[in-house]
């Protein structure tokens, strides 16, 4: 599992494409619990910011709304 924040980069069509981990995801005896509030999506978007305007030099990010499934 990812911790919370989490940025993976992946390389598609020459662009490239971030997947980032937002919900909290802990093991239960039954399966696995996920939780998630504003102040989890505040701090991985913050980390996603900071990742791409200080390593990729960008200064545009375009993201689907947040629970879309896109």
């Amino acid at each position: 599992m990812y911790e919370q924040g989490t940025i993976a980069r992946l390389r598609f069509n020459e662009q490239n494409v971030f997947l980032l981990a937002i919900t909290n995801i802990s093991a239960q005896e039954k399966g696995y619990s996920a939780q998630c509030n504003t102040s989890d999506v505040s701090i991985a978007l913050d980390n996603l910011w900071h990742e791409v305007t200080t390593k990729e030099r960008v200064g545009t990010i375009c993201l689907p709304a947040i629970g879309s499934g896109l």
